[in-house]
């Protein structure tokens, strides 16, 4: 298999039938397009995601507590606590550990999350740090979302702008390099995205204003998100391609980086909305008042595929393949 995530086909035929065994208070099973885990706690359900941090080791701290309380934002639900597993590799300093905690527990008091356990090792079995962290959140049963009430005609919206964390990744490992072919405006810019990376705030206000569904923006990028949304729902979604926000300091940015699709590129920090278009004029609305742009840049449909309207042509989503970030995090390497 090639590096980067597995592919979802790879999930279906091999992962998820290995997977026997529920319990009658677990709420679902893994499947495409949903973040979470959910266990019946009574009047609430616990929401829970882990996630690994791989593509960068860029302020690795601060990506590992956002990438995981994401997910848990996804179901509408406040992130409350974080398990955190550390593997480091030969030759790491007590220094490096303790700046990647510092990290952490400064995004954890800003999120009011606690970091509650864990574990850490040196071990060989790495080359650089490896996180993995899991994000337990809860949320009342009655404010739960509904994806099974996504209907044709309701609005897909996104938050903020498509290849947020490429973007930022590529501007921070390619830094010198840059500095050649961007202005320091530019890449000002560009170096402050990581203040957007959290998809918190617009989660919760967004079930707070009748969301039925909801992902957040990774690996695949908004094409990858938009297919695998499809999926989750089981109904079709057409988005028109010139009403994706993207950054002009993001479009000069990848002039540089030929071949690379801003709407493939991870883009953590950015979220897919669905929700019944009346609702979504108060909620974009509110949104705004916070400093959060939210941007409708489609429908459902009757269809059960997922369609990129660009002009007059339109093509049919297919199962995103590896992110364009690890093609583009060779570019400068010869």
């Amino acid at each position: 298999m090639k590096i980067g995530k597995v592919p979802n086909s790879v999930l279906q035929q091999v992962v998820f039938p290995a997977l026997k065994h529920k319990r009658d208070d677990i709420w679902g099973m893994p499947s495409i397009g949903e973040d979470t885990a959910k266990i019946d706690f009574g009047e609430e359900l616990c929401i829970l995601s882990v996630d690994p941090i791989t593509g960068t080791s860029r302020d690795i701290g601060k990506l590992a507590v956002h990438i995981s309380c994401n997910d848990i934002a996804t179901a509408g639900a406040e992130p409350v606590g974080l398990l955190v597993t550390m593997l480091l590799p030969e030759g790491t300093t007590e220094e490096m550990l303790f700046d990647i905690m510092k990290q952490m527990n400064g995004e954890c008091e800003k999120l009011n999350v606690s970091i509650i356990g864990g574990h850490t090792e040196v071990t060989n079995a790495v080359n650089r740090i490896t996180l993995i962290t899991t994000a337990i959140g809860r949320i009342s049963k009655s404010n739960r979302l509904r994806t099974e009430d996504v209907k044709a005609g309701d609005v897909v919206l996104m938050s903020k702008w498509a290849a947020l964390e490429g973007s930022w990744i590529l501007s921070a490992e390619h830094k010198s390099e840059l500095e050649k072919l961007l202005s320091a405006d530019d890449r000002a810019k560009l170096s402050m995205l990581d203040e957007h990376i959290s998809v918190v705030k617009e989660g919760i206000l967004a079930v707070r204003h009748g969301a039925k569904y909801m992902h957040d923006i990774t690996e695949g990028g908004l094409l990858g998100a938009i297919w695998e949304a499809s999926e989750a729902t089981g109904r079709g979604i057409e988005i028109v391609k010139d009403s994706i926000p993207i950054l002009d300091e993001t479009k000069r940015l990848l002039d540089h980086y030929p071949g690379v699709d801003p709407l493939q590129l991870i883009s953590s920090g950015s979220m897919i909305i669905i929700m019944d278009s009346k609702d979504s004029d108060g909620f974009i609305a509110k949104a705004n008042e916070v400093g959060i742009n939210i941007t409708p840049i489609g429908k459902v449909t009757d269809g059960s595929e997922a369609i990129l309207l660009d002009g007059a042509c339109s093509s049919t989503l297919s199962e995103p393949d590896v992110d364009a970030l690890y093609a583009a995090l060779k570019r400068f390497s010869n």
